[in-house]
Protein backbone atom coordinates (compact mmCIF):
# COMPACT_ATOMS: atom_id res chain seq x y z
CA UNK A 1 0.00 0.00 0.00
CA UNK A 2 1.39 3.63 -1.10
CA UNK A 3 1.39 6.39 1.34
CA UNK A 4 -1.46 7.82 -0.62
CA UNK A 5 -3.54 4.77 -0.40
CA UNK A 6 -2.59 4.38 3.00
CA UNK A 7 -3.18 8.25 4.05
CA UNK A 8 -6.70 7.99 2.17
CA UNK A 9 -7.59 4.71 3.80
CA UNK A 10 -6.78 6.49 7.82
CA UNK A 11 -8.92 10.11 6.25
CA UNK A 12 -11.62 7.44 5.38
CA UNK A 13 -11.43 6.14 8.93
CA UNK A 14 -11.59 9.46 10.94
CA UNK A 15 -14.13 10.37 8.33
CA UNK A 16 -16.25 7.32 9.11
CA UNK A 17 -15.92 7.70 13.10
CA UNK A 18 -16.50 11.52 13.25
CA UNK A 19 -19.80 10.77 11.43
CA UNK A 20 -20.87 7.94 13.35
CA UNK A 21 -19.89 9.78 16.57
CA UNK A 22 -21.98 13.19 14.93
CA UNK A 23 -25.37 10.57 14.52
CA UNK A 24 -24.62 9.43 18.41
CA UNK A 25 -24.11 13.04 19.47
CA UNK A 26 -27.73 13.58 17.85
CA UNK A 27 -29.23 11.06 19.10
CA UNK A 28 -28.25 11.64 22.92
CA UNK A 29 -29.64 15.34 22.41
CA UNK A 30 -33.06 13.64 21.08
CA UNK A 31 -32.83 11.55 24.38
CA UNK A 32 -32.15 14.56 27.11
CA UNK A 33 -34.81 16.59 25.18
CA UNK A 34 -37.71 13.55 25.54
CA UNK A 35 -35.80 13.13 29.43
CA UNK A 36 -36.50 16.85 30.14
CA UNK A 37 -39.90 16.60 28.38
CA UNK A 38 -40.81 13.24 30.71
CA UNK A 39 -39.51 15.49 34.30
CA UNK A 40 -41.53 18.81 32.54
CA UNK A 41 -44.85 16.07 32.78
CA UNK A 42 -43.99 14.72 35.86
CA UNK A 43 -44.70 18.52 37.08
CA UNK A 44 -40.54 19.07 37.24
CA UNK A 45 -39.21 22.25 35.30
CA UNK A 46 -36.50 21.97 33.22
CA UNK A 47 -34.90 25.63 34.06
CA UNK A 48 -34.14 24.60 37.22
CA UNK A 49 -33.05 21.40 36.58
CA UNK A 50 -31.33 22.08 34.50
CA UNK A 51 -29.01 24.57 36.77
CA UNK A 52 -29.41 21.60 39.36
CA UNK A 53 -27.65 18.96 36.64
CA UNK A 54 -24.98 21.80 35.16
CA UNK A 55 -23.98 21.97 39.56
CA UNK A 56 -23.32 18.58 40.18
CA UNK A 57 -21.21 18.39 37.12
CA UNK A 58 -19.13 21.54 38.07
CA UNK A 59 -18.13 23.25 41.15
CA UNK A 60 -20.97 22.94 43.56
CA UNK A 61 -19.13 25.92 45.39
CA UNK A 62 -18.94 28.06 42.65
CA UNK A 63 -21.81 27.43 41.81
CA UNK A 64 -22.98 28.47 44.87
CA UNK A 65 -20.83 31.30 44.84
CA UNK A 66 -22.23 32.39 41.58
CA UNK A 67 -25.91 31.75 42.62
CA UNK A 68 -25.20 34.37 45.29
CA UNK A 69 -24.00 37.12 43.71
CA UNK A 70 -26.78 36.72 41.46
CA UNK A 71 -29.17 37.34 44.38
CA UNK A 72 -27.09 40.31 45.85
CA UNK A 73 -27.40 41.97 42.15
CA UNK A 74 -31.17 41.23 42.13
CA UNK A 75 -31.27 42.69 45.87
CA UNK A 76 -29.85 45.70 43.93
CA UNK A 77 -31.48 45.99 41.42
CA UNK A 78 -35.15 45.62 43.41
CA UNK A 79 -34.32 47.97 45.37
CA UNK A 80 -33.32 50.35 43.10
CA UNK A 81 -36.32 50.69 41.11
CA UNK A 82 -38.29 50.84 44.67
Amino acid sequence: MTNIENSSAKLKDIINLITSLEDQKKDCAERIKEAYDNANSEGFDPKPLKEVIKAIKGDVEEYKHNQDIIAIYLDTLINIKE
